[in-house]
């Protein structure tokens, strides 16, 4: 479960004005402070294993995968939010601090402490934000995929049992599962 830190409101200023740890990973919604867990072995595994997928798939088209980096959706709100992995076209949008803006494409692989924010919060902001396709991970068995629609609402999909799941966004993008079936 997400940790409130202390109670207050942050701004993005104190934000980054807080130690590095890296062992810590901290997120700051509506000037709240908050500090995940440590990832377990099954996320790790997922995580790296799908960063591969990406960054093979990307690699030399122009766009970056980023594992694990700081995304301020709007430059106006005091929200950061950590996503698991992203995927950024417009490279206008990186800062060494942080992305500004939204990403094209974000993953977030769900754990019990995050999923209920991952399929709540957080995906209402990725779509007001303007990220056109957004995945939450919950298990390599169930994964949500929404796409921004012309309506700039998300059309959602939920794959239950499937091996390979292609990406809307990106033609001939497709994510493989198979070798995670022991997670």
């Amino acid at each position: 479960m997400k940790e409130v830190l202390q109670e207050g409101y942050y701004t993005v200023e104190d934000y980054y004005k807080l130690p590095y740890l890296e062992e810590q990973r901290y997120e700051l919604d509506e000037g709240l402070l908050l500090m995940s867990p440590s990832p377990t072995g099954g996320h790790q595994k997922l995580y790296s294993y799908l960063n591969v997928q990406l960054f093979n798939y990307f690699d030399n088209k122009g766009y970056i995968v980023i594992p694990d980096f700081d995304v301020q959706l709007f430059e106006d709100e005091d929200t950061i939010y950590r996503p698991d992995l992203l995927v950024l076209c417009d490279l206008s949008k990186y800062t060494e601090q942080c992305i500004v803006g939204a990403p094209d494409f974000i993953i977030e692989i769900g754990s019990p402490s995050t999923i209920n924010n991952d399929l709540g919060k957080k995906k209402l902001n990725y779509e007001r934000a303007g990220v056109k396709e957004y995945w939450v991970v919950r298990t390599p068995y169930l994964v949500y995929t929404y796409l921004l629609g012309s309506d700039g609402k998300y059309i959602e999909t939920i794959h239950r049992n499937e091996i390979k799941i292609q990406s809307a966004l990106f033609k001939g993008l497709e994510l493989d599962f198979s070798r995670l079936q022991n997670l």
